[in-house]
Formats: structure tokens, C-alpha cells, sequence
């Protein structure tokens, strides 16, 4: 994780120390200097004044100081003109502030909850799925309730609880070019595979196209539009896991943005994978992460999506298809 939000909080104190020590040797030159030299201007006058001094020159402590300065002016100057991606604007909701009103204090804040997040690496027990994640190397997860707890917004998904998130190890989250994976689980009862085999391509796209306009601009949703389909939905029978990719145009910006996601179906519901807003050039890695860790995840035995039983399982009031197109959201509406 980023060591940003520690250096803009050690900095100013590193600097006060390393000043405060060139102040104490211009003091021994001259007392009434050295106590103005508290004031940061006066302080550089009398480095330079006693800058060949042979006993107790204040150059190096002094020149330290500025160097340290600069520094710390440059992380906040940085700080005030990079924000993280879209999807993570308003995430910080402590005293229910968001964190994109351009507000310091909530970014730095921001910054620290993503550096201090409790991850876990190899496998993840999913007992609301009853099922585990075998993760990959290089890849952590850390649940929603560690998430909230650290005053971090978790999407909530129609008809799903969010498990977490699952980061790679590279990806700093304050990053303008972070990313992770979404984990929700559809639990209401079995996900019916058998209407997709007959739905084309194209017939899918019109119905997304067609949900994604009735879900446009609804309560907090910006407005948006499914460009296309940039990966096209392929199921995989023998898993039971399907993936694809959609382009998004939003209202206020002129290029997509891709989303990837794959669903892994178990007997008693569905696990969904998302990457949401990546930049369409980062398309092969936006697949390959949904299909690796998705395709990392098991359900337990006798819970696999084989193990369903038409006499005593509840099937869930949507379909495949629906998750596919996001009919599902339209459900309670």
C-alpha cells in the first residue's frame, strides 16, 4: 500500500525538528537573531549570513529543512489535484461528508483507511455462499464489514450482499488508476441457466440496452447508456461460470468505460465478479482478472450448481439472462 498518507504526516514534524535544530546554532551567534529566526523567512536570512561560519553553522540543518518543506508542499499540492477514480468518489463518509468535495482532511483520511485495510490472502471461506475462494498469488481480499468499518462506502447490488472486494497486491486504491474486483452473492435460491441457451447475442444486447435506459438516471444513478457488448457472453456449461464485458457511456463523458464480470452458479445462488470502470485499453486484464478469480472460487460439496434439486430447492425469482441484462434490478421497481 502507499506510504503517501505517513510521509505528509511525518514531513512537517521531521522539518520542524531539523529547523529547529539550524535555530538553535544561529542562536549561539547571535540570541535576539535566533529567536527571530523562529519566523521561517529570518531563518533563511541568517543561513546565509553565517553560511561560512567555522562553529556551529546552521547551513546544513537549515538547507535540510527547505528540501523537506518542498517536499511536504509538493505531497499536498499533489494531493489536491489527483483524485481517485470516479467509482471511488464519496467512498469516505465519515460525519457523512463525501470525500470528492475536493475536502484535504477527507482524502488524507481516505488514503490512511485504504493503507490500514485488514487483507487475507489464500483461501477465503464465503460461508453466505457456502463456498471458499482459492485466491490467486498476488491476489487479497478484504470483506465488506472490514471495509465499512473503515469508513469506506461498499456498493450494495439489487438482490445481493456484498462480500468484499479483491484487490492485486500492485494496485494502490488512492491511485488514479486503481481497480478491484466486487464480490457479491445472490442468494435468493437457484439461477436458472436454461433461457440463455436459446437468447443470441444480439437479443441480449437489446434487452440490456432496453434496461439500461429504464435504469438511467434512477435515484442516484448517473445517467448512462450500453454501448456494446465488448466481450460477449460465453457460459461455460462444466463450470458453471459465465463472463463478459460491456462498454458505458455516462451523460457527462464522451469516452466508455468497460466493466467486466463473471458469475459463478452454485445450487442455492449465484457469486458475481465485477471490475467496474477500466479503461477500455486495459481490456485483457480486466477479463483475465474476473476469469481467474472467479474461476479460483469452489462451492462446497453438495452445494455446486450440479447438486441442485427441482423437489426441495427454492429457485430464485431471476434467471441468468436477468443478471446478464440487470433485469434483476428492475425487480422491486
Amino acid at each position: 500500500m502507499s506510504t503517501m498518507p505517513y510521509a505528509s504526516i511525518a514531513l512537517p514534524l521531521v522539518f520542524g525538528l531539523v529547523y529547529l535544530f539550524g535555530v538553535i546554532r544561529i542562536h549561539r551567534h547571535e540570541p535576539r537573531l535566533g529567536m527571530l529566526s523562529l519566523l521561517f523567512p529570518v531563518g533563511l536570512y541568517a543561513m546565509v549570513r553565517y553560511w561560512s561560519a567555522e562553529k556551529d553553522n546552521p547551513r546544513v540543518p537549515m538547507l535540510v529543512a527547505l528540501v523537506l518543506l518542498c517536499t511536504w508542499i509538493g505531497l499536498l499540492a499533489w494531493g489536491t489535484t489527483h483524485e481517485s477514480p470516479k467509482r471511488f468518489a464519496g467512498a469516505f463518509t465519515e460525519s457523512g461528508a463525501p470525500a470528492g468535495d475536493d475536502a484535504l482532511d477527507d482524502r488524507m483520511r481516505l488514503k490512511v483507511a485504504y493503507a490500514g485495510l485488514p487483507y487475507r490472502a489464500g483461501t477465503i471461506a464465503l460461508p453466505q455462499a457456502q463456498a471458499r475462494i482459492d485466491l490467486p498469488s498476488h491476489f487479497r481480499f478484504v470483506s465488506s464489514e472490514a471495509l465499512r468499518g473503515a469508513g469506506i462506502e461498499v456498493d450494495d447490488v439489487p438482490h445481493a450482499a456484498a462480500l468484499g472486494w479483491i484487490v492485486h497486491e500492485s494496485v494502490d486504491l488512492a491511485s488514479d488508476t486503481a481497480w478491484y474486483i466486487d464480490l457479491d452473492w445472490f442468494g435468493e435460491g437457484f439461477v436458472s441457466a436454461d433461457r440463455l441457451a436459446v437468447y443470441g447475442n444480439d437479443a441480449l444486447l437489446a434487452e440490456a440496452r432496453a434496461t439500461a435506459q429504464r435504469l438511467s438516471g434512477l435515484d442516484d444513478t448517473p445517467e448512462f447508456e450500453l454501448a456494446r457488448f465488448a466481450e460477449t457472453p460465453v457460459y461455460n456449461v462444466s463450470d458453471a461460470l459465465l463472463t463478459w464485458a460491456e462498454d458505458i457511456r455516462y451523460a457527462d463523458e464522451g469516452a466508455t468505460t468497460r466493466n467486466c464480470h463473471a458469475i459463478k452458479l452454485g445450487r442455492a445462488g449465484a457469486l458475481q465478479f465485477s471490475i467496474q470502470d477500466m479503461a477500455p485499453a486495459r481490456q485483457e486484464l480486466c477479463l483475465r482478472a474476473v476469469r481467474l478469480v472467479a474461476g479460483s472460487s469452489r462451492f462446497l460439496e453438495g452445494r455446486a450448481y450440479a447438486d441442485y434439486s427441482r423437489l426441495f430447492d427454492k429457485k430464485s425469482r431471476f434467471d441468468l439472462v436477468d443478471l446478464v441484462t440487470g433485469r434483476h434490478r428492475l425487480r422491486d421497481l
